[in-house]
């Protein structure tokens, strides 16, 4: 049995921005396939919900990847 996923509008804006942000820097291609990764990523979390660690935030709150690319940015 899996999780009921919804998104705050603030998680709804947040990937929004990060949609547009990589659009600009790496194109439509590289946007589509975060927004596929971050899908995929959150609906195995729905199924799987203790699969990330727990943050120092508290039990309730993990702490997990999309995607693990370090050198994507270089500011």
């Amino acid at each position: 049995m899996s999780l009921e996923i919804f998104y705050t509008p603030e998680a709804k804006e947040t990937l929004q921005v990060v949609y547009w942000f990589i659009m600009e820097k790496f194109g439509k291609r590289s946007a589509d396939k975060f927004v596929a990764k971050a899908e995929k990523t959150i609906k195995l979390i729905s199924k799987h919900p203790f699969m990330f660690k727990a943050s120092s935030l508290g039990e309730n709150v993990r702490v997990g990847f999309i995607t693990k690319q370090t050198s994507l940015f270089s500011w």
